[in-house]
Parts: structure tokens; sequence; C-alpha cells
């Protein structure tokens, strides 16, 4: 529950506003007589979470307590009050650090609630926005630190420049790592065991004489080795050193009946055998290198291996170690960066609800337009075809594309209504007109029994009740103009926009002063004609891409992915040089980059959860992008392929139906 201090000289006001908040039951009230007071409770209770306070105050008033509550760090909300209602005492406040001001009138009632819950939803949004701003500050570390890291392992395998360290397959890997050791020992069986958690797993097996070479657990078929069990290889690896088995028939402490278990399972008949453990760094386990029987060239018969390589299956096996440690490293980095780009996106779509899954559904929708792109078989596409790491360039691309997101603030992203930033200003308007309304009231009723006093005829009485039930319902029309305009649309009729000019030129006279009915900024957003923001909003909605743009070129991408930040960040370029933000010409235009474009121009037409845009039919969705194929902003022959190939049906969920 929230603490909230009220702070009042008038020891009834306290009551009255503590009694108001408690009826909610949503807040703990204290309160105190004067600022001081309350600046000393600041400093002892921590848990203070919203100041009310007046303004006028013995000791210390309101606005010095404000500026020594800022001046020390508390950035608690504070509403303020005053019965004086002149704009300067009002903008002096606020510049002073309150977040709301609040005459006291007969609907003070009302208003502190109301205040006091904005205050609190507009701290709880920054402090929200704030945590989400250090959270794609340590994403973006994580991601620098995890691609270097990574890089440092791509150069120091190139830096080797052997067979081993080149190997990014595991099976190729296997492959490498049993034919040399086969080769070096002259054996004519060699086994691969990888550990793999507390398992001894065979993953490569090459027997010269059978003409048998497999690389896959899976294919090979045999069953695990725990390193406790009595088989040559899990002693040899729980004993971390290099064993020579003359013959195995004659090993003491050895489980025969697992040996020849194991031995039929590979088609083996092994009675000699060399064992070498592959140790990272000399004692991190990676596997064992199992070498069985040498075959004498002229009589075909079995002898030992011959050990005067022994140094050199050593010296593989360090090598082998190494180069299944980095392979394991490249791997988990690889996962890891993937895991990065995935939490980075979900962070985008989680900061708006509304466009949540923008990101996801854009990278399927590119993926699978390369897809096609690759399978055309004639066509504008017939010669062009994407490898693997180009495919994952393009996902990768369309994951990031609107990484810049992140500083785009959420009142942007999410304006539902023209009139909406951190809320939705028409309950400010609708609580402007009524207090309006009150007001023409108050002054007509005052008028008619100054007029009554006077002995003024009744008919100039009833005159005044005429004259107010008109400008009241003048107010209902202007409110009513107001709450349609408020709603975006795709084009605002020019009959509805002169109707809501009529009523920001209106002027309404309250005890001799002019009072305006909406504001020149209300006017601004009222009368935008298309959708529900404003231009300088739009030029800050845009600014995501140059941040996009910035970000992905700060990180120093590997060779296959270094095209990223080109890809993601000219996903708003149009062909005819008209996009944004470098009004790139199509020469300059990958067709990477066209494919990211057309996946994000349909997946933001098609979707459903815009609060600035009704759902659109496919249809319509459709013939916008033909629109933009003739207006030379998207791909022509990419568009065409992804009509014939029924993408529009299949990626918009929507089957044939329009």
């Amino acid at each position: 529950m929230i603490k909230v201090l009220v702070v009042d000289d008038e020891f009834l006001v306290r009551e009255f506003l503590s009694d108001i908040l408690l009826a909610t039951e949503k807040y703990q009230v204290i309160s105190a007589d004067n600022g001081q007071t309350a600046l000393d409770l600041c400093r002892q209770d921590a848990g203070i979470g919203l100041i009310v306070s007046d303004m006028n105050m013995p000791v210390k008033d309101g606005l010095s307590m404000i500026k020594d509550l800022r001046g020390a760090g508390m950035d608690m909300p504070i509403v303020v009050m005053s019965g004086n209602n002149e704009i300067a005492i009002a903008i002096a406040a606020l510049n002073s650090g309150a977040n709301d001001y609040l005459i006291k009138d007969e609907n003070i009632q009302d208003t502190v609630v109301l205040a006091v819950e904005k205050a609190l939803e507009k701290k709880r949004i920054e402090d929200d926005n704030r945590q989400l701003q250090e959270l794609q500050k340590r994403f973006l570390v994580e991601l620098d630190g995890m691609v270097h890291e990574l890089e440092t392992v791509v150069e120091r395998m190139t830096v080797l420049g052997t067979a081993l360290s080149s190997e990014r397959h595991s099976n190729r890997l296997a492959e490498v790592i049993i034919s040399h050791a086969v080769h070096l020992s002259g054996a004519d069986y060699g086994l691969l065991w990888m550990m793999e958690k507390d398992k001894l797993v065979c993953t490569g097996l090459q027997a010269l004489s059978l003409g048998v070479s497999k690389y896959n657990a899976e294919g090979i078929g045999m069953e695990n080795l725990a390193v406790s069990q009595l088989h040559p290889v899990a002693l040899a690896a729980l004993n971390k050193q290099p064993a020579q088995v003359p013959d195995i028939a004659e090993q003491p402490g050895i489980d025969m009946t697992l040996v020849r278990r194991l031995d039929a399972a590979a088609g083996l008949n092994g009675r000699s055998m060399y064992l070498v453990p592959m140790l990272h760094h000399g004692h991190d386990l990676m596997g064992v290198i199992q070498l069985v029987n040498t075959l004498d060239a002229d009589t075909g018969r079995i002898r030992q291996i011959n050990l005067k390589r022994k140094g050199i299956l050593e010296s593989l096996a360090l090598q082998a170690a190494l180069a299944i440690r980095n392979q394991k490293l490249f791997h988990e980095m690889e996962n890891l960066f993937e895991a990065v780009v995935q939490v980075m996106a979900s962070a985008i779509d989680e900061k708006s609800p509304v466009t949540k899954g923008h990101i996801s559904r854009v990278a399927q929708i590119a993926v699978e337009l390369a897809q096609e792109v690759n399978a055309a078989n004639e066509g504008a596409f017939v010669e062009t075809r994407f490898t693997e790491d180009e495919l994952d360039e393009i996902r990768i691309a369309a994951l990031l594309h609107d990484v810049g997101k992140i500083t785009t603030p959420e009142h942007i992203l999410e304006k539902g209504t023209k009139l909406e930033k951190l809320l939705d200003r028409l309950e400010l308007i609708e609580e402007r007109f009524r207090y309006v309304g009150a007001a023409l009231t108050a002054q007509c009723m005052a008028e008619k029994i100054r007029l009554m006093e006077e002995g003024a005829p009744e008919a100039a009485v009833a005159g005044l009740d005429e004259k107010l039930r008109q400008q009241l319902r003048e107010l209902q029309d202007d409110i009513g103009i107001i709450r349609a305009a408020n709603n975006p649309e795709e084009f605002m009729s020019d009959e509805k926009l002169a109707r809501l000019q009529q009523v920001y030129a209106k002027r309404i006279s309250l005890n001799g002063d002019e009072t305006r009915l909406l504001t020149d900024d209300e006017f601004t957003n009222l009368s935008i004609r298309r959708g529900s923001i404003t231009p300088a909003e739009l030029a800050i909605m845009r600014n995501h891409v140059e941040v996009t743009i910035r970000l992905l070129n700060q990180i120093p991408f590997t060779e296959k992915l270094k095209n990223v930040p080109i890809y993601a960040g000219g996903h708003h370029e149009k062909l005819n040089g008209q996009g944004y933000p470098q009004k790139l010409a199509e020469s300059q235009l990958p067709l990477q980059t066209r494919i990211v474009a057309i996946a994000d121009l349909f997946e933001a037409l098609t979707a459903s959860d815009r609060p600035y845009k009704k759902s659109m039919p496919l249809a319509k969705a459709m013939s916008i992008m033909e629109s933009a194929v003739e207006n030379e902003e998207i791909d022509r022959n990419l568009f065409e392929l992804f009509k014939k190939q029924k993408l529009h049906e299949r990626l918009s969920g929507r089957g044939q139906h329009p």
C-alpha cells in the first residue's frame, strides 16, 4: 500500500483530504501541518511514495518544500493545491518539480484522487522506462562482450591453421580426429568417445578392414559408458592418462562381458589397443581416442599398436581436445548470441504491448520470403540463392530491425487517440467543459439574482435561462466534435476539420475573462488528418531507424553477420529514394534489405493489435502494397513472388478470407 503524505496548515483540510484518500483503500495516509515538518518526515521515512501539499503555509511554504525535496534528490510525485488560481503560481510550482497543480474548489474531492492516481502512474511509467533503458544497456554490454569473445575464438581457430581447429561440425570434427589417429598409429580400428555430462558417448568409428566409417552417435548405436565402469576406455578417462593394452584378455580388473558386448555392437574383435584421453589444459576431460589392433600387412594377423608415434598421438589428442573445447565454446557463443538477440527482440516487443509479436512475425515473413527466392525456378530470382549463413543474416537483421525503438517513448508507440500522451487528455478537456458549464450556470444565476433585485421584467429573467440552455447545448455539441476528432482515422474530412476549427476559435466569457475551450497543442493534435501522431511525434518515431543503425554499427559482428546493420537499417528505405532515414537509391538497397522492408510493411498492414488503426482486410492491405509497388517504394519482383506463393494468405493467419 502506497504511503501518501498530506501537508496543509489547516487541520480540517488535512483530515478531509486524508479521508478522501483513505476511502479509496489504496493508500496509507500520514500528515504534516507545514513544509518543514513534511521535509523532516520525508528524510526520516523513505517509504513515502507521494505528497499532496498546500502552497501557502507557515514555517515553510509548499514551493520551498518542493525545492528542498528535489534538491535533496527525492523524486516522489508531488501534487500541490492552492485556493489561488493564478497561472504564475501554478507554473512556479510545476517548474520547481511538482507533478500537478490543483485548485481548491468544490471538485477537489474528485480531482485530488485523479491527480494522485495520474502522478503515481506517471512515476511508475518513468521508473519502468528507466529500468528498460538499464536493461537495454546491459543487453548491449553482454552482446558486445559475447561477440568479442566469439571473434576471439574464431581468430584463434584461424591462426592454428589445421583441420582440427577449423571444423565447426561435430561429425566432420570426429572424422578428422579419428582418420588422423588411425593413420598415425597404423591401427585398424579407431573410436572416438566424447565426454557428455557424466557419460562417454561413442561419436566416431572407423574400421579399415571392414570399410566402415560412422561419425555420429545415432548411426554407431553403441551404448554409453559411465566413467565408473570396468572398461579400458572408462579407466583411461578416470585416470586421465594414456594407456596401452597389449592383450585385452590378459588385462586385470576388466569386465570382459562389457568389452565383448561393445565389441560386438561395433563389429570389432579387439585384442591390442592404445587409449589416449583428450585433455583440455591438461585436466578437463573432453573424451578418449581408442585405437584397436594393428594388422600385419603381409599376414593380416593382429599385432600390437606401434607406439613409435606415441608422442604424435598424444599431441593430436591435445589438439583434438582444444578443437573440441573450441567447437563447444563456439556453439555456446552462437547459442548465447542467439539468446541475446531473441531477448532484445522480445524486450522491444514487450516495451509496447500493442505491437507485441511484431518483430518475431517480421522475422518469420522475411525468412519465408527469402526461402521462396531460393526455391524459385523461373523469373527474376532463378539464379539467386542464399546460403544458410545468408538466410540467418536476414533473420537476425529482421529480429533487430526495430532495436532503436527501445529509445522511443511509449506514449508515442502506443498513441491510440490524438490527445493521448501519458494519459488521454480528452478527460482533461471534458473536465474543462464541465467547469465552463458550471461557471456559465453560476454566472447566469448571479445575473438572474441581480435582475430580480432590480425588479427587471420576468421575460428578461426567462431570457437568461434560454441563453444558458443554448450555451450548454453548444458546449455539448462542441465536446461531441472533440470526441469524434480524437479518434484517429485514415483521413479527416474538411467538414470535420472546419467544425473543429470553430470550436478552437470559440471564446467563452466568464466573469469578464475570455476562456478558450481548446489549447493550441490540443487543437494541433486533434487536427491531425491521418492517424494519431503529429509531425513532431512522427519525427521521433522515425528516429528509431537511426538509433537502430547507430546501435548495430557499434556491435563487431562476425563475418557471416557483418551486413546485419545494413539490412536492418534500411527497412524504411524506398526504391524511389523517398524513404528514411538516408533516402537511399534503388541501387543502394541490397535484395536482403528489400526482403526485410516488405516483411515489415506487410506485418504492419495486417496486424490487428494497433490502437491507432482498425484491423485492415487482407485485400486492402494487398492493395496498399500494390500501390507501393506502382510508386516504386518496394521491390516489384519480390512482391510478385510474395503473391504467387500466397505468402500473404499463409502469413497473415487469415487463410483466403479478406
